[in-house]
């Protein structure tokens, strides 16, 4: 890691959660190399790098796993903080260096009228793959003040119509992002690691669920075998198919198992809404 002068001074505005408007200047950046010698890459594969759902012989390098979502989910996030990520490569088999690059922001007096939560929320992308989505954060301060006294959690915004929902993804983070994204939306959640165990919830739950998001790749049990085994027991809950892979014969895979729709990876709430109300 090491610390550059940034070509350019600039102030920067952000806005927080609870609206307040903050700005900080930058003079410097914060760059990040991480190398590997591995199977390096072609130039012509340097330029596809971080599209969406890129992947280079998945087959083999992967075992077949993997959405392509991981690089061009992590630039993202990288280019709303005002920040980069990039690679280089000699070529194949000379390994490969990834830099990521993000601005310091100066924050010359603390002022304690400004609180930052741990629970903020909006309607960002939920990006759940590879670790992560999660949802897509807003451009935020690198350093957060926070005050001596807690902030209360969000209103729940969708009071009106709360679902009972089982989220289930082989990610750990995945889950627990989605989970805080729903509750905050004034649904309850439930939670499962694989399909066999999302059929052990629906089949032993007391409370009925109203939407099941099953994601496809996973160990044990994927999403559209658990949909046809789920589906075979009777239960009319609402399910969608989760899939980074977004194409016709996966989603068509998980509609001929009982799912009522699927859903790409990242997606956003408002997308799960409208699924909602196509129903």
């Amino acid at each position: 890691a090491r610390r550059k002068m940034s070509p350019t001074v600039s102030t920067q505005s952000f806005v927080l959660a609870d609206g307040q408007s903050v700005s900080y200047s930058t003079r410097e950046l914060l760059e990040v190399d991480v190398t590997d010698d591995g199977i390096g890459m072609t130039k012509e594969q340097l330029s596809k790098l971080f599209g969406i759902g890129v992947q280079f012989n998945p087959n083999s390098l992967q075992s077949g796993q993997g959405s392509g979502l991981g690089l061009y989910i992590a630039k993202g996030i990288m280019e709303q903080h005002d920040g980069s990520l990039s690679a280089q490569s000699a070529g194949i088999g000379k390994g490969t260096t990834f830099t990521l690059s993000i601005p310091l922001y100066e924050i010359s007096e603390v002022d304690e009228s400004i609180t930052l939560r741990d629970n903020d929320t909006a309607d960002e992308c939920v990006v759940p793959d590879s670790a992560g989505d999660v949802e897509a954060p807003g451009k935020a301060p690198s350093s957060s003040t926070w005050s001596s006294t807690p902030a209360p959690p969000p209103a729940p915004q969708n009071q009106q119509h709360p679902r009972h929902i089982l989220v289930v993804d082989d990610s750990k983070m995945n889950r627990k992002l989605l989970i805080r994204l729903l509750r905050n939306h004034g649904h309850t959640c439930a939670e499962a690691e694989d399909g066999e165990k999302a059929v052990e919830k629906v089949l032993g739950t007391q409370q009925p669920f109203d939407t099941i998001l099953l994601d496809y790749e996973m160990p044990v049990m994927n999403g559209p075998n658990a949909c046809r085994v789920i589906r075979s027991h009777g239960c009319q809950s609402t399910i969608f198919g989760l899939t980074g892979n977004v194409m016709s014969e996966d989603i068509q895979l998980f509609k001929s198992c009982g799912a009522d729709g699927v859903l790409a990876k990242p997606f956003k709430y408002q997308q799960l809404e409208m699924a909602w109300e196509k129903l």
